[in-house]
């Protein structure tokens, strides 16, 4: 699939409007027993991150994150759906992360 350099430009722009948004927050979670929360997003050619699951979720809230993305958690080695993340609780997330 091919993007167009406007689409890729928009998508980093989009992504690092919301980064500033939320750039004083911690990447961790006391409450997830100390895991990461940082992820990566990409539209398979550009990639932004590390952002937190939270923005991830409030980017594809308000459009800013195109469905058909991918995400990939900083621990993992592979890309995976957007959609197929965005299915799991918040438990099973955090079962796949470790």
């Amino acid at each position: 699939m091919a993007y167009s350099r406007n689409y890729c430009r928009t998508l980093y722009a989009a992504v690092t409007k919301l980064l500033t948004l939320i750039s004083m927050h911690s990447s961790e979670d006391p409450r997830d027993g100390g895991i990461s929360d940082r992820w990566f997003v990409t539209n398979g050619v550009v990639a932004v991150g590390p952002i937190s699951y939270e923005l991830v979720l409030r980017g594809v809230a308000y459009g800013r994150i195109p469905a058909g993305s991918f995400v990939r958690h900083e621990s993992w080695q592979v890309w995976r759906r957007l959609e197929d993340i965005e299915a799991q609780s918040a438990g099973n997330r955090r079962q796949i992360i470790a």
